[in-house]
């Protein structure tokens, strides 16, 4: 499901603007989102084909059911390391700032986003 991981990114950027632009928060975030819903529906209605298998094969209707059953088990294991274990759960998508648990950017990481300095 990428749509759902594209729309929690396009909140957070939406909520923090610090020096992004339009674009980089709303727009961009938001287009990616429609294409990506898109791309699933594409690959839904056409799994027949991608798999090989003759229209209405049983694979062609059961295998896009897993990415359902795989994307809810990751909100459980969100849920659950959420409630488990909240400074892991804090430190998702801080990328190398994980370590250190530093969620806003250092300030000679902000200077060269302003100009002039």
């Amino acid at each position: 499901m990428p749509h759902c991981s594209a729309h929690p990114c396009r909140q957070v950027f939406a909520r923090t603007p610090s020096y992004e632009s339009v674009w980089h928060r709303l727009i961009a975030p938001g287009a990616a989102s429609v294409v990506l819903l898109g791309m699933v529906w594409l690959a839904v209605t056409n799994y027949a084909t991608l798999l090989g298998v003759p229209p209405g094969h049983p694979a062609s209707r059961w295998f896009p059911f897993m990415f359902l059953l795989a994307a809810g088990l990751g909100l459980l294991w969100a849920l659950a390391l959420r409630v488990a274990n909240r400074p892991v759960y804090d430190a998702i998508g801080l990328g190398a700032d994980a370590v250190t648990g530093r969620q806003q950017p250092a300030a000679l990481v902000e200077s060269w986003r302003r100009p002039g300095v």
